[in-house]
């Protein structure tokens, strides 16, 4: 009876923490978007707004669908903490920055890590719960992202508007939610790792995906803003995209240990959740 009662507890504490994590992951996603516009003007570089936004995105696209892949390796308490040193070394960066280069890097940088504990909450949740409870508790999960996304936009706007050093802290408010989250996760999530699962990964269909995402997400973001559709960066991008993306499919499908496992794609929740 004791065993059961500090069971529950423990899954209690680890189900607020993922859903704290949550709250976090949205402050600093929907915070910087806010924040980002007056930022590069201060910079004089109002002008990349487009291109550095592209970036944020792309790194996100191209953890995404390695995830698993780096859980197995790292262990999934290791890979948030990863995702959370990452992401806030990038914002750092953007913090300091005086010019676009560093600062569109920092956020690229931050996007990665971000990336890495993106989808976290849902499979810290499904191994916290039972699964006939797992929808309700996926719904909170979505609730936590809706306050995340409120709370963001207005503690960044109203931490920038003071200026200062509490204008610089705004690129890291979202810290306090992640680690506080993280601590929580710590106490009762056990850190699993699958054995040898790095072992004959494709290195060389890692490579090539993020050459043909890149391609596609900065055609998608740039065209008709940077570029016009029909011009040579245009079709130079979406030559490498169709290209790169085709060699990937062809050669994931007969190898082992995939680094884009396309058989997750036969899930339509997580393939309308990739495209979107």
């Amino acid at each position: 009876m004791a065993d059961t009662v500090s069971t529950q507890r423990k899954n209690w504490v680890v189900i607020l923490g993922a859903l704290i994590l949550s709250v976090g992951l949205m402050i600093a996603n929907y915070g910087c978007a806010v924040s980002m516009a007056s930022d590069l003007g201060a910079i004089n570089a109002a002008q990349y707004y487009v291109l550095v936004s592209a970036l944020g995105s792309l790194a996100m696209m191209l953890v995404l669908p390695i995830v698993g892949q780096l859980t197995g390796i790292f262990g999934m308490r290791n890979l948030i903490a990863i995702g959370i040193i990452v992401q806030c070394a990038g914002r750092i960066l953007m913090m300091f920055s005086g010019s676009w280069i560093p600062y569109a890097a920092g956020y690229f940088i931050q996007g990665l890590g971000g990336g890495c504990y993106t989808t976290a909450a849902y499979v810290i949740m499904a191994g916290a719960v039972s699964p006939r409870e797992t929808p309700k508790f996926f719904g909170f999960i979505s609730v936590a992202i809706s306050i995340g996304s409120m709370l963001g936009p207005v503690l960044v706007s109203t931490m920038s508007a003071a200026g200062g050093i509490t204008a610089k802290l705004a690129y890291i408010s979202h810290l306090p939610f992640a680690v506080i989250g993280y601590l929580m996760i710590l106490k009762g999530c056990p850190n699993q790792r699958v054995p040898d699962a790095g072992k004959g990964f494709d290195y060389p269909g890692l490579v090539l995906s993020v050459i043909g995402l890149s391609g596609l997400v900065l055609w998608l973001n740039l065209g008709n803003k940077m570029f016009t559709w029909v011009s040579a960066p245009s079709i130079v991008l979406v030559v490498v995209a169709v290209v790169s993306l085709a060699i990937v499919i062809r050669r994931e499908i007969k190898i082992k240990n995939p680094a884009i496992p396309l058989r997750m794609f036969k899930n339509k929740r997580l393939t309308y959740a990739f495209i979107g």
